[in-house]
Order: structure tokens, then C-alpha cells, then sequence
């Protein structure tokens, strides 16, 4: 069910930029490959977009690193108090077409060469019982996706209504909410989001 969910929201942030697929006359779904998920052309704003399904920020195993900059810089991401960085957002929205390979966990590449996703959502059920659902957990994957990639807008969307949504810390963090997205008047309110988030 998730999954079909973080398709459903893919398919909704086409159809709210009126999108045309270019490029390529396909989707590419796979899980945790730095590979983009689409390059879209939005009809409603005269722009391009580059789309990935759930990439690999950086490599979440043991790599033997020499290079002394990227030794400094695992050092400060793994000496955060949790222990663990969360590494793998469900989509993230670039502007323009970004034609360019990039293996497993490479997305911080993009940033470190100067590009800012306009956007990046974390896709949850609400039904979840496994860690990954609990809220706590949900913060800490915003924060970190937050800090890693410093996107514009971040978003949390939930397939049904949620008890105990933590909308200070969210709040704090930047992240706007959106419930019950089948529901038309939500589904209206995430596609107006999606049209002043890849607006500007």
C-alpha cells in the first residue's frame, strides 16, 4: 500500500503542473537509485522539472574513504546525536532537466555542486505499524532530509486522517501538512502547494 501511495502522490504533482513526460517516453521506479523518475515539462508554468522516486542522498554502508574533506564531512553527519541518518526521501522535485548519471547514493552530489531541490515530500499511510510511521521517526527523517538537502519546501502527506501529528516540531522544521489526500478538499489544497512550491 505505500508504495502504490507514493506512486499516487507522483501522479499528482504531474497532474497538478499539467506535466508532460520528455526526454524519455517512460517512468524510471526504482527503489533507492539515485536515477530520476521523470523529467517533466509543466504546460501550467512553462518549466522543466527533474523528479526522483526515493534516491540514495549518500551510501548508508561502510566505504573506506581517503579524501580528507569527505572524511570531515561523514564525520560531522555520523556524529549526530541519533546515530543514524535517515537517507532516502520518497520524492524530490529539481528544477530543470537533469540528464546526468548518478549511482547509489550520490544525490548530494547535485547539492554539493550547487543545486537546491524546490521541493522534497515524505509520503506516510498513517497506517504505517511499523517504525518508519511513528511520528518521532518522521521528524527525525524531515530534519535530516532538511539538513542534507536543503530543499525550498518540504512536505508531509498522509493517505488517511493521523492522531498526533507533531505540527509545532513539523512547523519548525518547515514542513507543511496535508491529511486525507483522497479527499477533494484536500487533494485542491496539496495541488495548489505543489503549483506555489514549483512556481518559484
Amino acid at each position: 500500500l505505500a508504495h502504490l501511495f507514493e506512486l499516487w502522490v507522483l501522479s499528482k504533482i504531474i497532474e497538478a503542473i499539467d506535466g508532460e513526460t520528455i526526454q524519455r517516453d517512460h517512468w524510471y521506479i526504482e527503489f533507492t537509485w539515485s536515477i530520476p523518475f521523470a523529467f517533466i515539462k509543466s504546460r501550467t508554468l512553462g518549466r522543466e522539472f527533474t523528479i526522483f522516486y526515493q534516491p540514495t542522498i549518500y551510501p548508508h554502508v561502510d566505504i573506506i574513504v581517503t579524501d580528507k574533506e569527505a572524511i570531515k564531512e561523514i564525520m560531522i553527519l555520523t556524529s549526530k546525536k541519533s546515530g543514524r541518518r535517515h537517507l532516502i526521501p520518497d520524492i524530490v522535485v529539481f528544477e530543470g532537466v537533469i540528464d546526468v548519471f548518478l549511482d547509489w547514493g550520490e544525490l548530494h552530489k547535485l547539492i554539493d555542486g550547487g543545486r537546491r531541490p524546490l521541493l522534497v515530500i515524505e509520503v506516510k499511510t498513517g497506517i504505517e505499524t511499523t517504525e518508519w510511521g511513528r511520528f518521532e521517526y518522521v521528524v527525525e527523517q524531515l530534519k535530516h532530509y532538511g539538513e542534507s538537502l536543503k530543499p525550498k519546501h518540504m512536505a508531509l502527506t498522509i493517505l488517511a486522517k493521523a492522531v498526533g501529528i507533531p505540527t509545532i516540531e513539523l512547523r519548525q522544521l518547515g514542513v507543511d501538512v496535508f491529511e486525507e489526500l483522497t479527499n477533494p478538499k484536500a487533494s485542491d489544497e496539496f495541488r495548489n502547494y505543489i503549483l506555489r512550491a514549483l512556481s518559484g
